[in-house]
């Protein structure tokens, strides 16, 4: 989504649905990965690179208005399980992701620092030391 941001839901009349913009999606789907979902005999989907959506939602948590208090701190639990995988599974993951946000710009890397300022700190310092994140 670029230029002014809106939080207001948008109709797709093909859908008969609305949908909600999302800040910084090019972010996550530059990186997308083969899943399936698990339904019958399975559905093949993309999804983001964990690591970005992890990224992506500390973000997202700083952007939201004061009052969604519990979606924001519904963001910040949900980076911080997949810090707890990535950190032991897959560092280099959390590497190439943080490496993409310089792309973003300063002010989703400022949001970015500042999200795992409010996750547990032992967490914040480890991905501090694998990625090089100020």
């Amino acid at each position: 989504m670029r230029g002014r941001e809106t939080a207001k839901p948008i109709k797709i009349p093909g859908l008969s649905a609305f949908a909600e913009p999302v800040r910084f999606l090019d972010y996550l789907l530059d990186d997308i990965q083969a899943a399936v979902l698990l339904y019958k005999h399975g559905v093949l989907i993309n999804v983001p690179a964990p690591a970005r959506f992890a990224f992506h939602t500390l973000v997202v948590s700083q952007r939201r208005r004061a009052g969604d208090v519990e979606k924001i701190k519904r963001d910040l639990a949900q980076a911080e399980q997949l810090f707890e995988i990535l950190v032991v599974g897959r560092p280099g993951d959390l590497i190439l992701a943080y490496e993409a946000t310089e792309k973003k710009g300063e002010k989703f890397i400022l949001q970015l620092i500042a999200g795992m300022k409010l996750i547990k700190p032992e967490m914040s310092e480890t991905v501090r030391q694998i990625t090089g994140c100020e």
